[in-house]
């Protein structure tokens, strides 16, 4: 399932799974999501949400996680919870429908993003994610600011120079 996530991507991941158990959640919810990728990528964060402190992005999203009884071994492997499953088959078919090889990111933030409903889309309404436009699926369900704009997923399609002469 992973084999196309860049290491930035899997890090996230690896770190979304450890702050869920550090709150003891049973499952690696969309906040846990967002929280691996602002400690994995906090130069992401910063481009995205340039007049955003990340320790209060930090502090938001941490109020709203309900607590579980008591943290999760790490070594428990904690199973992805419906909405992370759902932002990540969206972020698999953006990736193919962009082209692109390799999955980071800036791809799994714009499938945190995909879907009103996730947790993590509303701390980024609040924060002002403003990525550059929404994409809507057939259902009109989704919606999805870019953090394609002005960023490079993929080595191969970034914009080279024109030289005149």
């Amino acid at each position: 399932m992973f084999e196309r996530y860049t290491e930035h991507a899997l890090r996230a991941i690896f770190f979304a799974r450890y702050e869920a158990s550090q709150v003891g959640s049973p499952l690696i919810e969309t906040e846990h999501l967002l929280l691996g990728i602002l400690r994995e990528q906090k130069e992401l964060m910063r481009h995205l949400l340039p007049n955003v402190n990340s320790e209060s992005v930090r502090r938001e999203i941490e109020a709203r996680i309900k607590p579980g009884c008591e943290k999760v071994s790490t070594s428990v492997d904690l199973p992805l919870a419906e909405d992370v499953k759902s932002a990540l088959k969206y972020v698999l078919e953006e990736a193919d429908r962009l082209n692109h090889r390799h999955i980071g990111t800036a791809h799994l933030l714009l499938g945190l993003a995909s879907d009103r409903t996730f947790a993590s889309a509303d701390v980024l309404t609040i924060f002002g994610e403003k990525g550059g436009g929404t994409r809507r699926s057939g259902s009109g369900t989704r919606r999805a600011a870019s953090p394609h704009r002005g960023l490079h997923c993929c080595p191969s399609r970034r914009a080279r120079p024109t030289q005149h002469s």
